[in-house]
Parts: C-alpha cells; structure tokens; sequence
C-alpha cells in the first residue's frame, strides 16, 4: 500500500484576511462610486455656471479656469482609483483562480489517493484468493498423488499376494505329491511287513505240524 498524500490545508488568517479583503474592496467600490456620482453632478453644475457666467469678469473667469483644473484632477484621481480598483479586482480575481486550482488540485489529490487504496484493497484481496487457490491446487495435487501412490503401493502388494498365493498353492501341491508318494511307499512297506508276518505264520505253522507228526512217529 502507499503512503497516504498529505492533505491539503490552507491558513485560517490567509482565508479571513480574504474575505475582510473582499469586504473592504466592497465598501471602497461603493464609496468610489458616490464619489464619480458626486463628481458628475458638480461637473453639470459647473457647465451650467459656466454658460450663465459667460460675461463674467476675468477674475471670474481665472477662478472657474482653477475650479476646472482641480475638477480635471479629481477626475483623474477617480482615475486612478478606478484603475487601482481594476488592478485589484484583477489580483483578487487571480487569488481566487489559484484558490480554485489549489482546491480542484486537492481534490484531485484525495481521489486519486482514494482510488489507490481501493486498488490496493482488490490487489490484496486477488492476492489472497489467488494464493487459497493456489494452496488449494497444491493440495489437490498432493492427494492425487497420495491417491495414485497408494493405488500403485495396493496394486503392487496385491500382485506380490498374489505370487506368494501361487507360490504357496505349488508347494502345497509338491508337499502333497510328497506326501503322498511317501504315504504309498508306507503302504508298500506295510503290505510287504504284513506279507512277511503272514509267509511266518504259514512256516511256524507248518513246522509245528512236522514236529507233531514226528513226535508221533517216535511214540509209536
């Protein structure tokens, strides 16, 4: 974010001063203009005079000669006060255009100051959204991954299961086939044991007749 711009000010006694300013040209104005009013009226006076006096002596006519002379100076003081007032109203007018820029120029000021920190405020807050989106993405990502390694891992371990199931059915099957060829040779074995006991019994049977039939003969 940017510093904030300093806000415009203007001094309080520049702004009094200007309004006792305006009051007082006012107040000049009014009197200047009573003052030429005046001044017309002694002028007419004085042409009045002048065509009744016309006769009049030379003395008469020297004095109205000197009141038309200071009548031509009071006419060129007003003038001057009227250009004084001219050049006055032309500096007020001045002041008052650069017032009227300083204000507009402040005013500019505060609005584009207004308008960063509302861009600042969407800069920060895209900012934000765009890393939640991102960190969601991530994490989007590493569950995937997650989710495909575990896969592979459950995939892998069932084939392995799957080998050792094979694995062991075959062995069982060689045991069995072991076992059972060793059960029939047990069997075998049995077979001739009880073959042999049975071809023993025939001889000790037959041998004890013999010995009787012998022991028989001798008795006789």
């Amino acid at each position: 974010s940017e510093g904030k711009p300093a806000p415009f000010s203007f001094d309080i006694v520049q702004v009094q001063h200007g309004v006792n300013y305006d009051l007082r040209y006012y107040k000049e104005h009014q009197a200047r203009l009573r003052a030429e009013a005046k001044m017309r009226q002694l002028q007419v006076e004085f042409s009045v005079l002048a065509k009744r006096d016309e006769q009049a002596s030379q003395g008469s006519v020297a004095a109205e000669y000197a009141r038309l002379l200071s009548l031509e100076a009071a006419e060129r003081r007003v003038n001057a006060s009227q250009t004084a007032r001219l050049e006055a109203e032309r500096k007020l007018k001045a002041e008052q255009d650069a017032v009227a820029l300083m204000n507009s120029q402040a005013e500019a000021d505060r609005n584009a100051w207004q308008l960063q920190e509302q861009t600042n405020v969407l800069l920060r807050k895209a900012e934000l959204k765009s890393q939640e989106r991102q960190s969601t993405e991530a994490m989007a990502r590493k569950a995937a991954a997650f989710k495909l390694q575990t896969e592979r891992e459950l995939s892998l371990l069932a084939d392995q299961l799957a080998d050792a199931e094979l694995k062991l059915a075959h062995e069982a099957e060689l045991k069995l086939r072991a076992e059972t060829k060793e059960i029939n040779r047990a069997n075998e074995r049995l077979e001739s044991i009880q073959r042999s006991r049975l071809l023993s019994s025939q001889y000790i049977e037959t041998k004890q007749c013999v010995v009787a039939v012998t022991a028989h003969g001798i008795h006789e």
